[in-house]
Formats: C-alpha cells, sequence, structure tokens
C-alpha cells in the first residue's frame, strides 16, 4: 500500500492493490537439518531471506548476542552481490557458536527450517512484500518483525513488531520471547488461524476483485484504443482496402482477444461510415454534373 501510495503522490496515478499470496504448506519434520546442524523443533530462531543490509540481520545478529537464550540463531540464505556485508555478519557472529549460516537452502531444507523454527525474525528497514514472512505466517511461525509499514501491514496482530533499527528493542522482544512460550504458542496459533481462513474467504474475494478489475481494465483500454482506432479508420477513409492492413496489424498487438476484437468493430464502424459519406458526396456531385450537362 506504501508503494501505492507513492505512485498516486508522485505521479497522480490511481493504481490496484493485488497482496502477494503463499500456498499453505505441509508441516515436516526436523530431519536434514537435525543432521546437519543439530537443530531440533522449537530449539532455534530463524531469518531467512537475502542476506543484504537493508534486511537489517546485522541488528539481529547484535540484539541475539546481548541475550541469554538456549535458542540458538539460524541465518539462512546466500550473500547475493553483498560478500562484504555477509563477512560483516560473519565477524559478528564469530565469538557465538550458536549462531548458524546455513547459505543458500532450498527445497526439503528448507521447508524443514520453517516447520520447525521456535520464532521467525524479519528485522528490515527496507521491503516491497516479503514473501519470506508470507511464508512463515503460513507455516504457522510466531513472527517478529521490524515496525515499517511493509511488515506490520501484513503481521496485523498475529505477531511482534519492534522499532525500526532499534537493537535495545529488538533485544527486549526477542529476549521476552524466548523466556514465554506461553506467548508464542499464542501467535502460532493466530498464524495458523489466519492462514486456515485464507481458501474460504480471502481467495474467493481476490477472485471477485480481479474479475471486477480485468472488466475496469478492459473498459479503460478498450476507451483508448477507440481513440486510436478512430484515428486510423480517418487515415484509411480515402482507401478502404487499408482496413485489411490495420486489422493484421492491430492483431499483431499484444493485448487481449476482447480489446482487439472492439478495436476492430470501432475500425469496421467508422470505415463502413466513411465509406457511405463517400458515396453520399459522390451522388450529389454526380446529380450536380448532371444538372449542369442539362443546363447547357
Amino acid at each position: 500500500k506504501n508503494v501505492q501510495k507513492y505512485f498516486k503522490d508522485e505521479y497522480n496515478r490511481e493504481t490496484r492493490f493485488i497482496p502477494n499470496g503463499v500456498s499453505k504448506p505441509e508441516i515436516v519434520k526436523a530431519q536434514i537439518i537435525k543432521d546437519k546442524y543439530n537443530l531440533k523443533k522449537d530449539e532455534y530462531i530463524l531469518f531467512l531471506g537475502r542476506i543484504v543490509p537493508e534486511k537489517g540481520i546485522h541488528y539481529l545478529i547484535d540484539a541475539y548476542n546481548k541475550i541469554k537464550t538456549n535458542k540458538k540463531l539460524v541465518i539462512a540464505g546466500s550473500a547475493s552481490d553483498t560478500d562484504s556485508y555477509y563477512a560483516e555478519l560473519k565477524e559478528k557472529a564469530k565469538d557465538n557458536k550458536n549462531i548458524i549460516f546455513t547459505g543458500f537452502v532450498q527445497g526439503k531444507e528448507l521447508d524443514e527450517l520453517y516447520s520447525n523454527a521456535y520464532i521467525y525474525c524479519l528485522p528490515s528497514d527496507l521491503e516491497g512484500m516479503p514473501l519470506s514472512l508470507l511464508e512463515a505466517m503460513s507455516y504457522g511461525l510466531c513472527c517478529l518483525t521490524s515496525n515499517i509499514k511493509e511488515c506490520s501491514e501484513v503481521l496485523e496482530d498475529y505477531g511482534v513488531t519492534f522499532k525500526k533499527s532499534n537493537i535495545k528493542d529488538l533485544k527486549e522482544k526477542l529476549e521476552d520471547l524466548c523466556n514465554n512460550k506461553k506467548e508464542v504458542d499464542k501467535y502460532k496459533k493466530s498464524a495458523q488461524d489466519i492462514t486456515k481462513g485464507v481458501k474460504e474467504e480471502v481467495v474467493p474475494a481476490i477472485k471477485n476483485n480481479f474479475d471486477k478489475m480485468k472488466k475496469e481494465i478492459i473498459e479503460e483500454v478498450t476507451k483508448d484504443f477507440k481513440v486510436i482506432a478512430e484515428s486510423m479508420a480517418l487515415l484509411v477513409a480515402n482507401n478502404p482496402e487499408s482496413k485489411l492492413a490495420v486489422v493484421e496489424n492491430i492483431s499483431k498487438i499484444g493485448i487481449s482477444k476482447e480489446v482487439k476484437e472492439e478495436v476492430v468493430k470501432v475500425i469496421e464502424e467508422e470505415v463502413q461510415a466513411k465509406e457511405e459519406q463517400k458515396k453520399e458526396i459522390e451522388k450529389v456531385v454526380e446529380k450536380l454534373e448532371s444538372n449542369m450537362i442539362e443546363t447547357l
């Protein structure tokens, strides 16, 4: 919604907000991650995403290093183009054996990390629409995120937020959740409840909204193409045979079948009207010529 507001403020353009979505996953037991990293269910805090500065992982490591907990911290994701940042994080974590860097993960290992985490933490300074947060919620995880709108609007009341970039606040929230399993379980249940309702309520609502939006877009685009079609029709009015070339060109445009049909229809109507108008003019001219001959 922040992006939607930006386009309105910056370009005065109305946009349509279509939220991201994820499929309901299957919860799996810890097998690969147990053998590989000695990780067991509810015994680790998880960050999963791109390892880039805007994700705020340095805040998470600094906050984690300040708390007393038996929970491990798992940083899952690849370094992308920021090897220096990855090295900086490794340096911060070098004296804490409970901080684990997995590198890039996928498939069953990824599923296991989500399925068995105690908390999912996303400490970002900047986000678009965080798919990893949606995925974590779909696995029924208690989520702790920064309070930027892109996260808080997704999380609503189904998780915990801390003040963006504030290590002290993150440390306090993290410590509180690590020491309060009952609170974590409450958020896990609420995350599961919200994802249960997606199929029955949200999916039909999105479909109805999409159908309505599709109709509106077709109407808007058709209106624009009517103007184009009318202009093109004027150009070929004196040469109706050119209509076929115009229609052929329209058929190559990357627009929907409905819009193409509407544009072709407008062209045909315009050309037909011009042809009839031309015939009427020719009749008048012919009659005038005939009258002039008779007069002479």
